[in-house]
């Protein structure tokens, strides 16, 4: 399970951990796994006792929290772009004379060319 550290006091070696189903979990110093020292809001990966304490307790690096989540920039400007292409654009040109299939076209090879440019950028930024 996942989680994050909500305390944890170095002299009593105690400590608290969110999960990521949004339950509390005490842990020990001694069911620390990593070589840094636990501190607040740090990333963990932990598994769960039978008394429903943290056991086994590793802290994320930054390279494995972004495996699990996606890079959205990309998206951002694709909706934007989409948004304006369909409230503005489409409407205009219509009024000018343009056909709706040279509207869908024009629009395919956009979204086609956003896509790649978010698709380059999202591998580029993975180690």
């Amino acid at each position: 399970m996942r989680g994050v550290i909500l305390e944890f006091d170095k002299d009593s070696g105690k400590g608290l951990i969110s999960g990521d189903d949004k339950e509390r979990y005490t842990f020990t110093a001694k069911d620390w796994k990593s070589e840094d020292n636990p501190k607040t809001q740090m990333k963990v990966d932990f598994e769960v006792s039978d008394k429903n304490k943290a056991i086994v307790i590793y802290m994320l690096k930054q390279s494995e929290e972004s495996i699990h989540k996606p890079n959205m920039a990309h998206n951002k400007v694709l909706n934007l772009f989409v948004g304006y292409f369909l409230l503005i654009h489409i409407p205009a040109s219509l009024f000018y004379g343009y056909s709706y299939i040279t509207m869908i076209i024009i629009w395919y090879i956009i979204v086609l060319s956003l896509w790649a440019i978010g698709h380059a950028i999202s591998n580029k930024e993975q180690p």
